[in-house]
């Protein structure tokens, strides 16, 4: 689990090592809620599709391993600060 804070349209990025063929699972609890949003890239750098599986909770299929990235990102045009906590699980 990693916390942060995001201001503007400030992003984190971060990689979780994964083997393969794995299941990738991101749970994101945010404040304000909706403020922030997730992206993954595969280790070639290309964004890969995530898929709803409940209320802040997304999954993605890894079919080779690698070095996954994961990018938090501010989405909100209001002023003030985004704080979120990131649990990702790999399975």
């Amino acid at each position: 689990m990693v916390e942060g804070n995001l201001r503007g349209r400030q992003q984190t990025d971060y990689e979780a090592a994964a083997g393969s063929p794995a299941t990738l699972t991101l749970q994101l609890a945010a404040s304000p809620a909706n403020s922030v949003a997730l992206k993954l890239y595969t280790p070639e750098d290309v964004e890969m599709p995530l898929h709803v599986a409940g209320k802040n909770r997304w999954t993605a299929e890894l079919s080779h391993g690698g070095d996954y990235g994961i990018s938090v990102l501010r989405t909100s045009g209001a002023h003030g600060t985004s704080t979120y906590k990131l649990k990702v699980r790999i399975r």
